[in-house]
């Protein structure tokens, strides 16, 4: 207590691992344009001149996020489990990496899919993701080219697809929610199952599309293959070859 008779906020010590961690959470909630170092300092309960005592600017932060990133969606392609066997076997493991790389990795991955392009650094930082996007679609090309994946749709569009169905993981994967109040606990469980199911359907998001959702299976009896999967339902809405509705098939029947 101070001389005043106040309570004395407790001093919080930073250092540059969480000042990054703070930041991306920040650049998350704000977008990174609209964040400035003041915001920064605000939301972190420091200075400015406390953050700038660990980092030399808000772009130095953004290149660390980045980095954490895109290092570790890299790392995944150059696994000897990503360069060697057949196409399709190396595809699952990149897929499945790639969903562990989001996951464990999420605030910075969250903040890669939101770059917008408006900077040298973002830039480079989404030619890097393209480059990523790229190796993922010369894979399925082989697949093909293997016979293991169908071929009546185009490389480009399933690589769409399956970035879609992962890329989404990050608009609804919140492994910490609901540990704020006690009195959620019964719901908190509850939905961190319901999490789980769903982490174990985009984990294993190739042998559910094979299997499943008649992308990889030249055999199925739904070979519509054009649509919209919705991972909140589970759901595949697909659009006839020959035209006509649109039929929505559910999961369990896929």
């Amino acid at each position: 207590m101070t001389g005043t008779g106040t309570v004395a906020r407790p001093r919080v010590s930073h250092d540059q691992e969480s000042i990054l961690l703070g930041a991306v959470e920040v650049f998350n909630r704000h977008g990174y344009d609209a964040t400035s170092m003041g915001v920064l300092a605000e939301n972190l309960g420091i200075t400015k001149s406390a953050i700038y005592h660990h980092v030399p600017s808000k772009e130095f932060l953004l290149e660390l996020a980045l980095d954490r990133a895109l290092g570790g969606l890299e790392a995944v392609l150059a696994d000897s489990l990503a360069t060697t066997g057949p196409a399709v076997s190396r595809l699952d493991f990149v897929l499945r990496a790639a969903t562990e790389v989001l996951t464990d990795r999420l605030p910075y991955v969250t903040l890669l899919l939101r770059l917008r392009g408006n900077t040298e650094l973002e830039r480079a930082a989404v030619d890097r993701r393209r480059a990523f996007n790229r190796a993922i679609a010369a894979l399925v090309d082989e697949a093909q080219a293997d016979g293991a994946i169908r071929t009546d749709v185009d490389s480009r569009t399933l690589t769409r697809l399956l970035f879609g169905m992962i890329g989404s993981v990050a608009d609804w994967y919140r492994p910490d929610a609901y540990r704020i109040d006690a009195r959620l606990r019964y719901r908190r469980g509850r939905r961190r199952r319901h999490h789980r199911r769903r982490l174990r359907r985009h984990s294993g998001v190739v042998s559910w599309l094979r299997d499943r959702a008649a992308i990889f299976s030249k055999s199925s009896s739904h070979p519509q293959v054009y649509g919209t999967l919705n991972i909140r339902t589970g759901s595949w809405t697909a659009a006839s070859a020959a035209g006509g509705a649109a039929a929505a098939v559910p999961a369990s029947e896929m």
